[in-house]
């Protein structure tokens, strides 16, 4: 069965990937380093806009819904990214629930028209 799924980086969009990215790698860092909530927040304050930080959060809340696998039609289950995390080389990746070896990447809008068309 094939899982349809937008591809984390179609979501956030090439205008804000870096900064996107810079921001999940200072949250890992500061996890790794077990620092609280509170500092985390208060660095990110000291380090990125109100709005910076806010459409971090927006397009975190988007990738975790972004795909699909159906029968007929009829959604089965939704696809989404999750857990960010540094490979080996300190660069940022993200789980997903789409299995690789059946992953179809496909453009958000497509995600949108066949969401629309199942409500």
């Amino acid at each position: 069965m094939t899982h349809y799924i937008v591809h984390w980086r179609d979501i956030v969009g090439d205008e804000f990937i870096d900064t996107f990215k810079s921001i999940v790698k200072f949250i890992l860092v500061a996890e790794q380093k077990s620092l609280s909530d509170d500092a985390i927040n208060s660095g990110l304050l000291k380090n990125y806009t109100i709005e910076q930080i806010e459409l971090y959060r927006s397009k975190i809340r988007q990738m975790k819904k972004c795909g699909y696998y159906f029968d007929s039609m009829k959604i089965i289950k939704e696809l989404g990214w999750f857990r960010p995390y540094l490979n080996h080389q300190g660069k940022v990746k993200f789980m997903t629930t789409a299995s690789p070896d059946s992953r179809k990447y496909i453009q958000h809008e497509q995600y949108q028209k066949f969401i629309d068309f199942g409500n």
